[in-house]
């Protein structure tokens, strides 16, 4: 869409801010921008750039403006990108000057013979003003035989980078959507659909009728719509945001409380020794034991209670539920080879005194403060302990591991074979 600064783009900007749509607006139009064949850039150019970022630099949603599209798209139209770039350094100052901080960059066809040059050529430079502060990667069409070479071109990308042009057909359907998203996007940080109405090109989302509100939505539309849904995963870093709690030292010393079968103060937590026997023992009544409260598994999202809990106390959990599954017998209140005599609580409080504070109820001073009862001489540089150990033959992956912090802690997730 060709948009002007001599309108009010109010009602139209809005409705996207109100939808949480960014907008990344081509500075140039296809009547008023830097030529391919025989280049320039003088100050009728620059003055329809300035007037455009003066028209659209009010609005909250600006995400960007791309000072070039598409102008070098072979080796014989490389020397326009000279001109682009001057046009960069220009924009870029009037927007210093005038303290908006919106960034500035380029989109240029993917091209594999000009591509890496121009996208270097773009962001290299002893003048910040001069360089592109993001990077748009047009494609069009499908060809898996470039995969290999989008690959090889993406492990050169210091920069911000993207494709700006995402091409989806409505003739190749949601195969040409699983295809964008599975082996283009992955080598980028992310990409832009082209187009959301189709504007004769066979390109579109949706067909519209200017002057007439009604839409009609293709069948791509559902395609497209399933994959933004969906946690996308490119196999690389097989986690989300979704992150561990804070650990709660008034919730793990209320749970202290309900504990009756625990681990004695004169447990050393960094003794090499009684870290592998102690991980044995709770690894093993881990078979047929609830351990879900002590449980944690990034990949999975999974994030114990307990999970925050010092490896003392998270031991003395899964201690007390086997010590209760065995009618309190003091036999079961006890570790082989750990030469420490554990203690007895017979007036242990129910867990659900601590309910009060468990979950997101987390107390901000149990973050800033260190808890001086469980964090005693321990030194992160001299400790012995492993990362992790695979226990149980491959059945549990169980790890009672320090954490280089405040705070000690046991991981534990659980595999299937």
């Amino acid at each position: 869409m060709k948009l002007t600064q001599k309108k009010n783009h109010d009602t139209c900007m809005k409705a996207l801010s109100d939808a949480g749509i960014y907008v990344l607006l081509d500075l140039s139009t296809p009547e008023i921008s830097i030529p391919r064949n025989n280049p320039y850039w003088d100050t009728y150019f620059l003055d329809h750039f300035k007037l455009k970022v003066d028209a659209f630099s009010i609005y909250d949603n600006i995400l960007g403006f791309v000072a070039g599209n598409n102008v070098t798209v072979d080796i014989n139209t490389v020397p326009a990108s000279a001109f682009v770039k001057a046009s960069i350094r220009d924009v870029k100052t009037y927007l210093k000057y005038k303290n908006i901080k919106i960034p500035v960059g380029y989109s240029g066809v993917i091209d594999y013979d000009i591509a890496f040059s121009s996208q270097r050529y773009f962001s290299c430079g002893n003048d910040p003003l001069a360089t592109t502060d993001f990077y748009g990667f047009i494609m069009r069409g499908r060809d898996t035989s470039n995969d290999i070479n989008l690959k090889s071109l993406s492990n050169y990308i210091h920069h911000p980078s993207f494709i700006s042009e995402g091409p989806i057909n409505r003739q190749s359907g949601s195969d040409n959507v699983n295809y964008l998203y599975n082996i283009k996007y992955k080598f980028f940080s992310g990409g832009f659909l082209f187009e959301y109405s189709d504007e004769d090109g066979g390109y579109g989302l949706v067909d519209v009728n200017y002057g007439n509100s009604s839409v009609n939505k293709l069948p791509i539309y559902e395609s497209f719509k399933s994959y933004l849904s969906q946690d996308y995963n490119s196999g690389y870093w097989p986690i989300d945001n979704t992150i561990a709690p804070p650990p709660n030292t008034e919730y793990c010393d209320c749970l202290s409380k309900t504990f009756s079968c625990q681990l004695p103060p004169t447990f050393n937590q960094t003794d090499t020794n009684q870290f592998k026997i102690l991980n044995d023992k709770i690894s093993d009544l881990c078979k047929n034991a609830d351990c879900s409260e002590i449980l944690t598994d990034a990949k999975t999202k999974i994030y114990g209670k307990l999970s925050g809990c010092t490896i003392a106390q998270k031991a003395s959990y899964v201690l007390s539920l086997n010590f209760v599954k065995n009618n309190n017998s003091t036999q079961q209140c006890a570790v082989a080879g750990l030469n420490q005599t554990l203690v007895i609580n017979s007036s242990a409080l129910n867990i659900s005194s601590c309910d009060r504070i468990a979950g997101a109820n987390v107390n901000v001073d149990s973050i800033l403060d260190v808890d001086q009862i469980n964090y005693t001489s321990y030194d992160p540089y001299n400790s012995r302990i492993s990362s992790g150990q695979l226990l149980n033959n491959g059945n549990y992956k169980y790890a009672l591991n320090t954490i280089h912090l405040t705070i000690l802690a046991i991981i534990l997730s659980i595999t299937n074979q």
